[in-house]
């Protein structure tokens, strides 16, 4: 359907509106026209009813390793790697060190799937830790996905 004809009165109060009132932004331009009579469709859809989704947690399937950090009384700096199973939302391991490296985080997830089982895949975002051969060598021999985050500056990994 064409709805240049039917929008072509709109079109033109709002056309002569900003020739006549360039310094207003859209909303009061908007506003102006609903005083003025002309109806005004967001084309929204109507709202479908929401169906539940029926999602089994399952153990194992993807665990989140995420790295906090904080100082002590003295401006000393130490970091927590924090391991999570995603789906159960359960704390599986955390470590507390001053300098953490590779061996340490690849060492710290063998002591998780030494109780819990090996995970499908392991999300983290791009850290030094992570982008090592070293660690991807290690998911790929235990045929580990890897899924990269990325980080904003607003979002948190492990939420």
């Amino acid at each position: 359907m064409d709805w240049a004809w039917r929008d072509a009165p709109v079109i033109a109060a709002l056309t002569m509106l900003v020739a006549a009132k360039s310094r207003w932004g859209f909303l009061k331009c908007c506003d102006r026209l609903r005083l003025d009579g002309h109806g005004w469709n967001h084309k929204r859809l109507p709202v479908q009813p929401r169906q539940p989704v029926a999602v089994i947690p399952q153990p194992n399937a993807v665990w989140v390793v995420d790295f906090m950090s904080n100082t002590l009384y003295g401006d000393r700096r130490f970091r927590t790697p924090n391991v999570l199973d995603e789906d159960v939302r359960e704390g599986l391991a955390i470590e507390m060190d001053t300098s953490l490296s590779v061996e340490r985080v690849i060492r710290l997830v063998e002591q998780v799937v030494s109780w819990r089982g090996q995970p499908q895949a392991i999300r983290f975002d791009k850290g030094p830790e992570f982008i090592a051969e070293q660690f991807i060598t290690w998911c790929t021999e235990r045929a580990i996905q890897l899924s990269h985050e990325v980080r904003s500056k607003y979002s948190r990994l492990g939420s």
